[in-house]
């Protein structure tokens, strides 16, 4: 057991980000657990196979940092709906976590003692895209979909997917079952959950900053105040102290991250990698 290498507090959510690449080492996996590899070899595709991988070597050694475990050391349970979570010694402050990934992009939220939710997704044309939110969607989000076209059709179907995927997340369910459980306008505002509107007022959901091609939300109950976000890269596998710039995003950029009666500041920890000369410079 050693320090943990990095501080939550506890109204924050640290959302770490990766590029799955194809470089990927199979000694990468070594740390992985037996149920991991099992689960991985049920990909059909080796792309989708290392992705699994690699986010998950990703998180391990994320979640040690915060821990002070050793990566292969930590162990998961998983509730009824298959949701994982770390089996930590007793004593310990319960650490959440829930990872996603889509397309070449993987992202860990990571939140002390409340459940949290996370959902990136690469944004792509889908010719039935109105299928899909009528048979998983409220009918009036649905309806609401029905009124765009073209790319602002496509765009407000992935932000209301990652929404209410990261709710659904949050609340440990099953995807598939829960989607329709979750209701939001076209703004990104929750407007009921499970037919009551009282539920929004107890939860904070942001969409995060976009990276070109893709569209991610987190979501909490209770809220929180504040996102720490992290670059992470199998070079390092975690700042050192000091090297972490938090940088805060311009308040016009903050304002599109509101959440329904909550703004929630989001700073961002720059990493700036050196591969030459091996050093990391905040």
């Amino acid at each position: 057991m050693h320090p943990a290498k990095h501080v939550l507090r506890h109204d924050e959510v640290h959302v770490w980000t990766a590029a799955l690449c194809d470089g990927f080492s199979a000694e990468d996996a070594d740390i992985l657990d037996r149920d991991e590899r099992e689960r991985a070899q049920r990909f059909r595709f080796e792309r989708h196979r290392r992705q699994f991988l690699q986010s998950h070597v990703m998180m391990r050694r994320v979640l040690a940092g915060y821990t002070g475990m050793a990566a292969g050391a930590l162990t998961f349970r998983h509730n009824r709906n298959g949701k994982p979570g770390l089996a930590l010694c007793r004593g310990k402050r319960p650490l959440h976590f829930s990872l996603s990934h889509g397309g070449d992009r993987c992202m860990l939220a990571v939140r002390a003692e409340h459940p949290i939710g996370i959902d990136v997704e690469q944004v792509r044309d889908l010719p039935d895209l109105l299928a899909i939110a009528r048979r998983h969607f409220v009918r009036a989000e649905s309806d609401a979909l029905g009124q765009l076209h073209g790319v602002a059709r496509r765009d407000a179907f992935f932000a209301l997917w990652t929404r209410k995927e990261a709710v659904v997340k949050a609340l440990g369910a099953k995807l598939g079952d829960c989607l329709d459980r979750v209701q939001f306008d076209l703004e990104g505002r929750l407007l009921s959950l499970d037919g009551d509107p009282s539920h929004p007022d107890r939860w904070t959901i942001i969409r995060l900053p976009d990276t070109p091609g893709y569209i991610a939300a987190v979501a909490g109950n209770p809220g929180f105040r504040k996102v720490v976000r992290f670059d992470w890269s199998p070079a390092r596998e975690w700042p050192a102290q000091g090297a972490a710039r938090r940088v805060s995003l311009p308040n016009a950029a903050i304002d599109e991250f509101v959440a329904h009666r909550c703004k929630a500041p989001v700073v961002r920890a720059m990493r700036f990698v050196s591969e030459q000369a091996g050093v990391e410079h905040g």
